[in-house]
């Protein structure tokens, strides 16, 4: 039955809008006000600094889930998607020459370029556990780690920005889709478990789930303007290609320099307002640091 439902709002992008514009309304709505009229001086402040990470959250998604849409698309109509080519010699006994000459190459779908995130996060979590535990009391605080998240995706557009001027005529290397992908990986993973670990210790304990919900509605927010987003670089194409790969390569160039400086602003923006953030939060910062 949900299937049926879903399949509808598929069909209706307005539709979509419109709810997730009502609910995130009515959700800021509710929480000023039962931040005001509910709670005391600490409590509401932190559920203040709760809900400045919560918007900020909105456009990190917003750029991290352009994997699905731009990137993808990306890899499929621009880039040589080559990742491996290597060449040798051969001992074969059976062939009429002893020496025969053998080629790899790997070249992978454009959808297969989406399993990096997860190679990498499997790999570099332990790694982040590690670093968060071994900096002890220079483990950057929560606002930090989301600015950082910011701008590591924001960085992650820019090295597609270099590998489209670097490709002259040609399509552009795989080598820095591979690298966009390892900077937003760790942007995910400072700013994922840390945002978790945040709702449940800021929130009120009467509405924990509400912000939880909250948490979410704001990631299906950033969903639905990561697929605006990439609208700007959208193109004709014939039978799923590009026509003219300079066409193509412009058009992502102009949609991936525009999210490159949005994640870089918006991350140094927190980074300004890191130290209020922390002062609202009241202490619980630390207890999220341990």
């Amino acid at each position: 039955l949900s299937t049926v439902v879903i399949w509808q709002m598929v069909q209706s992008h307005s539709v979509v809008q419109n709810l997730l514009i009502v609910a995130g309304a009515i959700s800021f709505i509710y929480i000023v006000y039962y931040a005001i009229t509910q709670l005391g001086k600490v409590d509401r402040e932190r559920l203040f600094a709760l809900t400045i990470l919560i918007v900020f959250t909105v456009i990190f998604w917003a750029l991290f889930e352009q994997a699905y849409t731009s990137l993808n698309f990306f890899a499929d109509r621009a880039m040589d998607r080559t990742l491996f080519e290597f060449s040798f010699w051969n001992l074969n006994p059976f062939s009429d020459k002893f020496l025969v000459f053998t080629e790899y190459v790997m070249q992978p779908d454009a959808g297969q370029f989406l399993s990096l995130n997860g190679i990498f996060i499997v790999i570099l979590a332990p790694v982040f556990a590690w670093l968060w535990v071994k900096m002890g009391k220079y483990n950057p605080n929560t606002a930090v780690k989301f600015s950082l998240a910011l701008m590591l995706v924001g960085l992650g557009f820019g090295s597609l920005v270099l590998g489209i001027n670097l490709s002259g005529l040609g399509q552009v290397a795989a080598i820095w889709l591979v690298i966009t992908y390892l900077l937003h990986t760790m942007g995910e993973l400072c700013l994922s478990p840390v945002g978790l670990s945040a709702v449940t210790k800021l929130s009120p304990a009467k509405i924990v789930g509400f912000m939880m919900g909250v948490w979410f509605l704001a990631t299906a927010s950033s969903e639905f303007i990561a697929g605006i987003l990439a609208n700007i670089a959208a193109i004709d194409t014939a039978n799923g290609e590009a026509p003219d790969l300079n066409l193509a390569k412009q058009s992502y160039l102009k949609l991936f320099e525009y999210l490159f400086y949005t994640g870089i602003g918006f991350g140094f923006l927190l980074l300004i307002l890191s130290p209020l953030i922390k002062k609202l939060m009241n202490g619980v910062d630390k207890e999220l640091n341990n």
